[in-house]
């Protein structure tokens, strides 16, 4: 099975994408995954080539919603009628990341402005942490990127 990967910037070249692409391997056989991230700086037009030729989509939600470039590749998967796959990342860190059918119509859907102001919060976020990681060493959790 082909499975295209349509996940958030934010996640590429992370734990977490390595960990998302090991339970997509696991969860659904696929034996071969098209990571967006392969293809940064190269022309858009091919990579809605790859979302055609593969056999599956999952799109990755953080915090219960879709960025827009996620939901945008995941809406263009279902007039093909392709198998739709939600990679969950929940907010309270408590749940595990699982791979559910799908699209989730209860998350949020972001615009692309929406999507860059959620990912500066989220950066926001991670800096802070690493401020204090570095004036008090504090730790933090190494599996996670959100």
């Amino acid at each position: 099975m082909k499975v295209y990967f349509s996940h958030p910037s934010l996640a590429y070249h992370t734990p977490t994408e390595e960990y998302a692409i090991r339970l997509i391997k696991d969860e659904l056989g696929a034996k071969s995954i098209i990571n967006p991230y392969d293809y940064r700086g190269k022309d858009k037009k091919r990579l809605g080539t790859f979302l055609e030729s593969s056999d599956a989509v999952v799109g990755m939600s953080v915090y219960e919603t879709y960025p827009y470039i996620v939901w945008n590749d995941l809406e263009f998967a279902q007039t093909l009628q392709k198998d739709i796959y939600t990679l969950t990342f929940p907010s309270d860190h408590k749940e595990k990341i699982e791979l559910i059918e799908g699209i989730v119509d209860e998350f949020a859907f972001l615009d692309a402005h929406e999507t860059d102001e959620f990912y500066n919060k989220i950066l926001k976020r991670q800096s802070k942490g690493l401020l204090s990681t570095l004036l008090f060493g504090k730790l933090a959790k190494k599996d996670n990127v959100f």
